[in-house]
Protein backbone atom coordinates (compact mmCIF):
# COMPACT_ATOMS: atom_id res chain seq x y z
CA UNK A 1 0.00 0.00 0.00
CA UNK A 2 2.93 2.33 0.57
CA UNK A 3 3.85 1.99 -3.09
CA UNK A 4 0.27 2.83 -4.12
CA UNK A 5 0.32 5.95 -1.96
CA UNK A 6 3.62 6.98 -3.52
CA UNK A 7 2.23 6.51 -7.05
CA UNK A 8 -0.92 8.49 -6.25
CA UNK A 9 1.07 11.34 -4.70
CA UNK A 10 3.43 11.53 -7.68
CA UNK A 11 0.52 11.69 -10.15
CA UNK A 12 -1.39 14.28 -8.12
CA UNK A 13 1.73 16.44 -7.89
CA UNK A 14 2.12 16.16 -11.67
CA UNK A 15 -1.47 17.34 -12.23
CA UNK A 16 -1.13 20.24 -9.79
CA UNK A 17 2.17 21.34 -11.31
CA UNK A 18 0.56 21.37 -14.75
CA UNK A 19 -2.64 23.11 -13.67
CA UNK A 20 -1.12 25.54 -11.20
CA UNK A 21 0.16 28.17 -13.63
CA UNK A 22 -3.14 28.21 -15.49
CA UNK A 23 -4.82 30.49 -12.95
CA UNK A 24 -6.82 30.68 -9.77
CA UNK A 25 -10.49 30.12 -9.23
CA UNK A 26 -12.64 33.22 -9.13
CA UNK A 27 -16.14 34.18 -10.20
CA UNK A 28 -17.59 35.77 -13.31
CA UNK A 29 -21.23 36.40 -14.11
CA UNK A 30 -22.52 36.73 -17.68
CA UNK A 31 -25.03 39.39 -16.64
CA UNK A 32 -25.11 41.22 -13.34
CA UNK A 33 -28.04 43.18 -11.94
CA UNK A 34 -26.46 44.96 -8.99
CA UNK A 35 -26.35 48.74 -9.27
CA UNK A 36 -23.15 50.08 -10.86
CA UNK A 37 -21.19 52.79 -9.09
CA UNK A 38 -19.43 54.97 -11.64
CA UNK A 39 -16.14 56.67 -10.94
CA UNK A 40 -14.60 58.54 -13.84
CA UNK A 41 -11.64 59.64 -11.71
CA UNK A 42 -10.20 56.19 -11.05
CA UNK A 43 -6.43 56.12 -11.18
CA UNK A 44 -4.93 54.67 -14.35
CA UNK A 45 -8.22 54.64 -16.26
CA UNK A 46 -7.75 54.18 -20.01
CA UNK A 47 -11.44 54.12 -20.94
CA UNK A 48 -13.57 56.95 -19.50
CA UNK A 49 -17.28 56.44 -18.89
CA UNK A 50 -19.54 58.97 -20.63
CA UNK A 51 -22.60 60.21 -18.76
CA UNK A 52 -25.81 60.30 -20.78
CA UNK A 53 -29.59 60.10 -20.39
CA UNK A 54 -30.17 56.58 -21.71
CA UNK A 55 -28.39 54.27 -19.26
CA UNK A 56 -30.48 51.85 -17.21
CA UNK A 57 -30.45 48.30 -15.95
CA UNK A 58 -32.47 47.35 -19.05
CA UNK A 59 -30.21 49.04 -21.59
CA UNK A 60 -28.10 46.75 -23.77
CA UNK A 61 -26.14 48.72 -26.35
CA UNK A 62 -25.04 46.08 -28.86
CA UNK A 63 -23.05 47.89 -31.54
CA UNK A 64 -21.08 51.11 -31.96
CA UNK A 65 -19.57 52.53 -35.13
CA UNK A 66 -17.75 55.77 -35.98
CA UNK A 67 -17.22 57.21 -39.45
CA UNK A 68 -14.58 59.69 -38.25
CA UNK A 69 -13.32 61.22 -34.99
CA UNK A 70 -16.53 63.16 -34.38
CA UNK A 71 -19.53 61.27 -35.82
CA UNK A 72 -20.65 57.93 -34.41
CA UNK A 73 -23.75 55.84 -33.75
CA UNK A 74 -24.91 53.28 -31.16
CA UNK A 75 -27.71 50.74 -31.56
CA UNK A 76 -29.28 48.40 -29.03
CA UNK A 77 -32.29 48.05 -26.76
CA UNK A 78 -33.48 50.15 -23.86
CA UNK A 79 -36.83 48.57 -23.00
CA UNK A 80 -38.05 46.44 -20.13
CA UNK A 81 -37.87 43.31 -22.30
CA UNK A 82 -35.79 42.26 -25.28
CA UNK A 83 -37.44 44.96 -27.41
CA UNK A 84 -37.18 48.72 -27.29
CA UNK A 85 -34.77 49.47 -30.13
CA UNK A 86 -32.72 52.63 -29.70
CA UNK A 87 -30.32 54.57 -31.95
CA UNK A 88 -28.02 57.22 -30.50
CA UNK A 89 -25.77 59.65 -32.36
CA UNK A 90 -22.85 61.88 -31.46
CA UNK A 91 -21.28 64.67 -33.50
CA UNK A 92 -18.67 65.72 -30.97
CA UNK A 93 -16.56 62.60 -30.59
CA UNK A 94 -18.79 60.92 -28.03
CA UNK A 95 -18.89 63.72 -25.46
CA UNK A 96 -22.67 64.00 -25.86
CA UNK A 97 -25.20 61.55 -27.30
CA UNK A 98 -28.60 62.33 -28.77
CA UNK A 99 -31.58 60.08 -29.44
CA UNK A 100 -32.30 59.56 -33.14
CA UNK A 101 -34.82 56.74 -32.97
CA UNK A 102 -36.68 54.71 -30.38
CA UNK A 103 -39.08 51.93 -31.38
CA UNK A 104 -40.61 49.87 -28.61
CA UNK A 105 -41.52 46.99 -30.96
CA UNK A 106 -38.06 46.57 -32.49
CA UNK A 107 -34.65 45.26 -31.45
CA UNK A 108 -31.49 46.67 -33.06
CA UNK A 109 -28.37 44.50 -33.10
CA UNK A 110 -25.98 45.79 -35.75
CA UNK A 111 -25.34 49.08 -37.55
CA UNK A 112 -23.59 49.47 -40.90
CA UNK A 113 -22.15 52.92 -41.61
CA UNK A 114 -21.53 53.27 -45.34
CA UNK A 115 -20.75 57.00 -45.30
CA UNK A 116 -21.59 59.96 -43.10
CA UNK A 117 -25.14 60.12 -44.46
CA UNK A 118 -25.97 56.50 -45.35
CA UNK A 119 -26.53 53.98 -42.59
CA UNK A 120 -28.40 50.69 -42.15
CA UNK A 121 -29.36 48.87 -38.98
CA UNK A 122 -30.97 45.51 -38.37
CA UNK A 123 -34.49 45.24 -37.04
CA UNK A 124 -37.25 42.66 -36.72
CA UNK A 125 -38.71 41.57 -40.04
CA UNK A 126 -36.75 44.19 -41.91
CA UNK A 127 -34.09 46.89 -41.88
CA UNK A 128 -33.95 50.56 -40.92
CA UNK A 129 -32.02 52.99 -43.08
CA UNK A 130 -31.20 56.68 -43.38
CA UNK A 131 -29.78 58.82 -46.19
CA UNK A 132 -29.41 61.96 -44.08
CA UNK A 133 -27.15 60.86 -41.20
CA UNK A 134 -30.10 59.79 -39.08
CA UNK A 135 -32.29 62.89 -39.16
CA UNK A 136 -34.97 60.50 -40.39
CA UNK A 137 -34.98 56.71 -40.26
CA UNK A 138 -37.11 54.57 -42.58
CA UNK A 139 -38.25 50.97 -42.20
CA UNK A 140 -37.95 48.51 -45.08
CA UNK A 141 -39.58 45.12 -44.59
CA UNK A 142 -38.20 41.97 -46.19
CA UNK A 143 -41.13 40.04 -47.66
CA UNK A 144 -39.73 36.59 -46.88
CA UNK A 145 -39.47 37.36 -43.16
CA UNK A 146 -42.10 37.49 -40.46
CA UNK A 147 -42.31 40.50 -38.18
CA UNK A 148 -40.82 38.35 -35.40
CA UNK A 149 -37.69 37.49 -37.38
CA UNK A 150 -34.73 39.21 -35.76
CA UNK A 151 -32.11 40.13 -38.33
CA UNK A 152 -28.63 39.42 -37.02
CA UNK A 153 -26.43 41.46 -39.35
CA UNK A 154 -26.27 43.71 -42.40
CA UNK A 155 -22.98 44.17 -44.27
CA UNK A 156 -22.20 46.09 -47.45
CA UNK A 157 -19.26 45.47 -49.80
CA UNK A 158 -19.81 48.87 -51.39
CA UNK A 159 -22.65 51.38 -51.49
CA UNK A 160 -24.81 49.14 -53.71
CA UNK A 161 -24.00 45.51 -52.89
CA UNK A 162 -24.75 44.05 -49.47
CA UNK A 163 -26.06 41.06 -47.50
CA UNK A 164 -28.31 40.58 -44.52
CA UNK A 165 -29.43 37.44 -42.69
CA UNK A 166 -32.21 36.09 -40.47
CA UNK A 167 -33.75 32.70 -39.66
CA UNK A 168 -30.93 30.82 -41.38
CA UNK A 169 -31.45 32.63 -44.71
CA UNK A 170 -29.29 35.19 -46.53
CA UNK A 171 -30.67 38.08 -48.57
CA UNK A 172 -28.71 40.24 -51.00
CA UNK A 173 -29.14 43.69 -52.53
CA UNK A 174 -27.54 45.07 -55.68
CA UNK A 175 -29.22 48.47 -55.68
CA UNK A 176 -28.16 50.01 -52.39
CA UNK A 177 -30.73 48.23 -50.23
CA UNK A 178 -33.94 49.24 -51.98
CA UNK A 179 -34.62 45.58 -52.79
CA UNK A 180 -33.49 42.47 -50.94
CA UNK A 181 -33.74 39.08 -52.62
CA UNK A 182 -33.03 35.58 -51.38
CA UNK A 183 -30.03 34.42 -53.32
CA UNK A 184 -26.88 33.31 -51.53
CA UNK A 185 -27.31 29.79 -50.23
CA UNK A 186 -26.99 28.70 -46.61
CA UNK A 187 -26.71 24.89 -46.35
CA UNK A 188 -26.02 24.70 -42.60
CA UNK A 189 -29.43 24.01 -41.09
CA UNK A 190 -28.04 23.74 -37.58
CA UNK A 191 -26.43 27.19 -37.67
CA UNK A 192 -27.31 30.81 -38.42
CA UNK A 193 -25.14 33.61 -39.83
CA UNK A 194 -24.05 36.13 -37.26
CA UNK A 195 -21.58 38.33 -39.14
CA UNK A 196 -20.18 38.62 -42.68
CA UNK A 197 -16.88 39.93 -44.01
CA UNK A 198 -16.38 40.63 -47.72
CA UNK A 199 -12.94 40.09 -49.25
CA UNK A 200 -14.45 40.85 -52.67
CA UNK A 201 -17.94 40.78 -54.16
CA UNK A 202 -17.55 37.02 -54.60
CA UNK A 203 -15.36 35.99 -51.66
CA UNK A 204 -16.98 36.26 -48.26
CA UNK A 205 -16.51 34.89 -44.76
CA UNK A 206 -19.27 34.25 -42.24
CA UNK A 207 -19.16 33.54 -38.53
CA UNK A 208 -22.15 31.71 -37.10
CA UNK A 209 -23.07 30.36 -33.71
CA UNK A 210 -21.32 27.03 -34.31
CA UNK A 211 -18.75 27.56 -37.05
CA UNK A 212 -16.82 29.83 -39.40
CA UNK A 213 -17.60 29.50 -43.09
CA UNK A 214 -16.05 30.60 -46.39
CA UNK A 215 -17.42 31.12 -49.90
CA UNK A 216 -15.46 32.07 -53.02
CA UNK A 217 -18.42 32.26 -55.42
CA UNK A 218 -20.79 34.76 -53.90
CA UNK A 219 -22.44 32.30 -51.54
CA UNK A 220 -23.40 29.67 -54.10
CA UNK A 221 -21.38 27.13 -52.13
CA UNK A 222 -19.79 27.22 -48.69
CA UNK A 223 -17.06 25.38 -46.81
CA UNK A 224 -16.93 25.17 -43.04
CA UNK A 225 -13.40 26.27 -42.16
CA UNK A 226 -13.65 26.09 -38.36
CA UNK A 227 -15.92 24.00 -36.15
CA UNK A 228 -16.48 26.73 -33.56
CA UNK A 229 -18.52 29.88 -33.98
CA UNK A 230 -18.82 32.96 -31.86
CA UNK A 231 -19.76 36.60 -31.51
CA UNK A 232 -17.44 38.38 -33.94
CA UNK A 233 -14.34 38.25 -36.08
CA UNK A 234 -11.86 40.84 -37.34
CA UNK A 235 -9.82 40.59 -40.53
CA UNK A 236 -6.38 42.17 -40.84
CA UNK A 237 -6.06 40.98 -44.44
CA UNK A 238 -7.45 38.21 -46.63
CA UNK A 239 -4.87 35.89 -45.01
CA UNK A 240 -5.14 36.80 -41.32
CA UNK A 241 -8.08 37.22 -38.94
CA UNK A 242 -9.18 36.77 -35.34
CA UNK A 243 -12.45 35.53 -33.81
CA UNK A 244 -13.98 35.42 -30.32
CA UNK A 245 -16.77 33.60 -28.52
CA UNK A 246 -17.70 33.48 -24.84
CA UNK A 247 -14.81 31.11 -24.16
CA UNK A 248 -12.83 31.12 -27.40
CA UNK A 249 -10.05 33.06 -29.08
CA UNK A 250 -9.14 31.85 -32.57
CA UNK A 251 -6.56 32.99 -35.12
CA UNK A 252 -6.60 32.56 -38.90
CA UNK A 253 -3.04 32.82 -40.18
CA UNK A 254 -1.25 32.57 -43.51
CA UNK A 255 -4.54 31.99 -45.30
CA UNK A 256 -4.51 28.35 -44.21
CA UNK A 257 -6.45 27.43 -41.09
CA UNK A 258 -8.16 28.66 -37.94
CA UNK A 259 -6.51 27.67 -34.66
CA UNK A 260 -7.70 27.78 -31.05
CA UNK A 261 -5.48 29.93 -28.83
CA UNK A 262 -4.99 30.00 -25.06
CA UNK A 263 -7.24 32.62 -23.48
CA UNK A 264 -5.98 35.87 -21.91
CA UNK A 265 -7.48 35.83 -18.41
CA UNK A 266 -7.53 38.06 -15.39
CA UNK A 267 -5.52 36.66 -12.44
CA UNK A 268 -8.73 36.72 -10.40
CA UNK A 269 -10.80 35.20 -13.20
CA UNK A 270 -12.69 31.97 -12.87
CA UNK A 271 -11.12 28.65 -13.79
CA UNK A 272 -14.61 27.28 -14.49
CA UNK A 273 -16.52 30.12 -16.17
CA UNK A 274 -15.45 31.48 -19.57
CA UNK A 275 -14.21 35.07 -19.87
CA UNK A 276 -17.28 36.01 -21.93
CA UNK A 277 -15.53 37.68 -24.86
CA UNK A 278 -17.98 39.54 -27.12
CA UNK A 279 -16.07 41.61 -29.68
CA UNK A 280 -12.62 41.80 -31.23
CA UNK A 281 -10.94 44.42 -33.41
CA UNK A 282 -7.47 44.40 -34.98
CA UNK A 283 -6.15 47.47 -36.82
CA UNK A 284 -3.08 45.64 -38.13
CA UNK A 285 -1.12 42.47 -37.52
CA UNK A 286 0.10 43.71 -34.13
CA UNK A 287 -2.50 45.97 -32.51
CA UNK A 288 -5.80 44.51 -31.36
CA UNK A 289 -8.48 44.81 -28.68
CA UNK A 290 -10.92 42.32 -27.13
CA UNK A 291 -14.13 43.35 -25.37
CA UNK A 292 -16.05 41.26 -22.86
CA UNK A 293 -16.95 40.81 -19.21
CA UNK A 294 -14.19 39.29 -17.08
CA UNK A 295 -11.68 41.66 -18.66
CA UNK A 296 -13.83 44.38 -20.14
CA UNK A 297 -11.18 45.55 -22.61
CA UNK A 298 -7.84 43.88 -23.32
CA UNK A 299 -5.11 45.13 -25.68
CA UNK A 300 -2.19 43.52 -27.50
CA UNK A 301 0.65 45.31 -29.24
CA UNK A 302 2.46 42.20 -30.51
CA UNK A 303 -0.12 40.20 -32.42
CA UNK A 304 -1.69 38.42 -29.48
CA UNK A 305 1.50 37.13 -27.85
CA UNK A 306 0.76 39.28 -24.81
CA UNK A 307 -2.54 40.80 -23.72
CA UNK A 308 -2.93 43.68 -21.26
CA UNK A 309 -5.99 44.72 -19.31
CA UNK A 310 -6.96 48.33 -19.98
CA UNK A 311 -8.70 49.87 -16.99
CA UNK A 312 -12.32 50.89 -17.54
CA UNK A 313 -14.13 53.52 -15.48
CA UNK A 314 -17.26 52.13 -13.87
CA UNK A 315 -18.34 49.33 -11.61
CA UNK A 316 -16.79 46.50 -13.62
CA UNK A 317 -20.08 44.58 -13.88
CA UNK A 318 -20.91 45.77 -17.40
CA UNK A 319 -20.32 43.41 -20.30
CA UNK A 320 -18.74 45.33 -23.16
CA UNK A 321 -20.60 44.28 -26.30
CA UNK A 322 -18.88 46.31 -29.02
CA UNK A 323 -15.87 48.54 -29.58
CA UNK A 324 -14.60 50.68 -32.45
CA UNK A 325 -11.21 52.31 -32.96
CA UNK A 326 -10.81 55.15 -35.47
CA UNK A 327 -7.04 54.81 -35.01
CA UNK A 328 -4.69 53.19 -32.49
CA UNK A 329 -5.31 55.79 -29.77
CA UNK A 330 -8.93 56.96 -30.20
CA UNK A 331 -11.79 54.58 -29.69
CA UNK A 332 -15.21 53.97 -28.19
CA UNK A 333 -17.03 51.02 -26.63
CA UNK A 334 -20.49 50.21 -25.33
CA UNK A 335 -22.39 47.41 -23.61
CA UNK A 336 -24.84 46.42 -20.90
CA UNK A 337 -26.31 48.96 -18.48
CA UNK A 338 -26.07 51.40 -21.39
CA UNK A 339 -22.42 52.03 -20.70
CA UNK A 340 -20.55 54.22 -23.20
CA UNK A 341 -16.77 54.42 -23.02
CA UNK A 342 -14.20 56.59 -24.75
CA UNK A 343 -10.39 56.51 -24.91
CA UNK A 344 -7.68 58.74 -26.32
CA UNK A 345 -4.89 56.50 -25.00
CA UNK A 346 -5.84 53.23 -26.66
CA UNK A 347 -2.30 51.83 -26.72
CA UNK A 348 -1.79 52.07 -22.95
CA UNK A 349 -0.48 48.92 -21.30
CA UNK A 350 -2.11 47.82 -18.08
CA UNK A 351 -1.87 44.59 -16.11
CA UNK A 352 -0.43 41.70 -18.09
CA UNK A 353 -3.08 39.00 -18.38
CA UNK A 354 -2.47 35.31 -17.79
CA UNK A 355 -2.60 32.99 -20.77
CA UNK A 356 -4.72 29.95 -19.95
CA UNK A 357 -5.77 26.82 -21.75
CA UNK A 358 -9.55 26.72 -22.42
CA UNK A 359 -11.53 24.86 -19.75
CA UNK A 360 -12.59 22.05 -22.11
CA UNK A 361 -8.97 21.18 -22.82
CA UNK A 362 -8.16 21.68 -19.16
CA UNK A 363 -10.77 19.13 -18.11
CA UNK A 364 -9.51 16.66 -20.68
CA UNK A 365 -5.97 17.02 -19.29
CA UNK A 366 -7.25 16.58 -15.73
CA UNK A 367 -9.28 13.56 -16.83
CA UNK A 368 -6.23 12.06 -18.49
CA UNK A 369 -4.32 12.49 -15.24
CA UNK A 370 -7.05 10.68 -13.28
CA UNK A 371 -7.07 7.89 -15.85
CA UNK A 372 -3.29 7.63 -15.53
CA UNK A 373 -3.60 7.28 -11.75
CA UNK A 374 -6.27 4.58 -12.08
CA UNK A 375 -4.30 2.62 -14.69
CA UNK A 376 -1.12 2.83 -12.63
CA UNK A 377 -2.85 1.62 -9.45
CA UNK A 378 -4.68 -1.09 -11.38
CA UNK A 379 -1.44 -2.30 -12.92
CA UNK A 380 0.28 -2.38 -9.53
CA UNK A 381 -2.57 -4.39 -7.96
CA UNK A 382 -2.58 -6.83 -10.90
CA UNK A 383 1.17 -7.38 -10.64
CA UNK A 384 0.99 -7.83 -6.86
CA UNK A 385 -1.72 -10.48 -7.13
CA UNK A 386 0.17 -12.24 -9.89
CA UNK A 387 3.33 -12.40 -7.77
CA UNK A 388 1.36 -13.76 -4.80
CA UNK A 389 -0.25 -16.38 -7.00
CA UNK A 390 3.12 -17.48 -8.34
CA UNK A 391 4.39 -18.02 -4.76
CA UNK A 392 1.59 -20.50 -3.87
CA UNK A 393 2.98 -24.05 -4.26
CA UNK A 394 1.01 -26.50 -6.34
CA UNK A 395 -0.79 -29.30 -4.39
CA UNK A 396 -0.15 -32.71 -5.81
Amino acid sequence: MNEIRRIVIINVIFILIFLGPLGVVGTAEAISHSEPSFNSMQEGVVWDSIEHDYSSSYAVFRDISFINETHGWIVGENGTGIKGGIILHTNDGGVTWNLQLYNETQSFRHIEVIDQNTLWTTGDGGLFYTFNAGSTWNYLSIDALSTDSTISTVEFFNNTYGWTAADGSIFATTNGGMNWESGPSWPFDEDRPRMFHFISDSEVWCIGYYGIYHSTNGGETWLQRFNKGGWAFSFVSNREAWAVADGMLAHYVDGESWNDLPLPRSPSGSLVDPPYFTDILFLDANQGWIAGLETQIAYTNNGGIDWYQQKVAGSGIERIMSLDMINSTHGWATGTWGIILRTSTGTSLGELLQIRIPIVLLLSIFGAGIVMVVITIGGFIFRSRRRRKQKIPEIE
